[in-house]
């Protein structure tokens, strides 16, 4: 689905010495909509829950990407770790966000402008031992050019653990919701 993204986000991605970037595989690409840290399993019913009762009374959205973004955008914050496509937020997805990050939320974030940012992340970034930081913003494009494709709805969310393997993270479902289309 993002060949021609990552064939395009590859061919800049080499331009900066002490930089590899390594993509993420096609069914392990997914839009984050709050990172939980560890969960113990004991804690796992209730975690989902709690998800049941924030999820109630969304319903299904389209999601738009927008454009191509290396993160963090902040230069204060050193390197990029990841390229990502950035997309809209439709009223939905914000939503159930801010419910979920409202019933989960350890702390509030230390930097009032880090607010949540729709992504799906393409590519992280590996630094060996003599990369210069990148001048920001690194891989902006226009999204047309990059064959990214257009609007798609998104009718259900998972709720995932990540595992730790030597070639990167994966991703599990452990939980599935669906969202109900308006017209339903």
């Amino acid at each position: 689905m993002l060949s021609a993204a990552r064939a395009h986000l590859d061919e800049h991605a080499t331009r900066y010495e002490g930089a590899t970037a390594k993509f993420v595989p096609p069914d392990q690409v997914h839009l984050t909509v709050h990172f939980f840290g560890n969960v113990a399993v004991r804690s796992l019913n209730d975690t989902i829950e709690s998800i049941d009762h924030a999820k109630k009374g969304l319903s299904a959205f389209v999601l738009t990407p927008a454009e191509i973004i290396a993160l963090p955008r902040n230069a204060h914050r050193g390197r990029p770790r990841l390229i990502a496509l950035e997309t809209d937020g439709p009223a939905d997805l914000l939503e159930l966000q801010r419910r979920i990050a409202k019933r989960f939320a350890r702390s509030s974030r230390d930097d009032p402008g880090d607010r949540y940012l729709p992504h799906l992340t393409l590519a992280r970034f590996r630094w060996g031992g003599g990369g210069e930081a990148l001048e920001r913003p690194a891989w902006r494009g226009e999204i047309e050019n990059a064959g990214v494709p257009g609007p798609f709805e998104v009718h259900e969310f998972h709720l995932v653990k990540s595992v730790l393997r030597p070639d990167g993270a994966e991703h599990q479902s452990v939980a599935k919701w669906p969202l109900v289309s308006r017209c339903d």
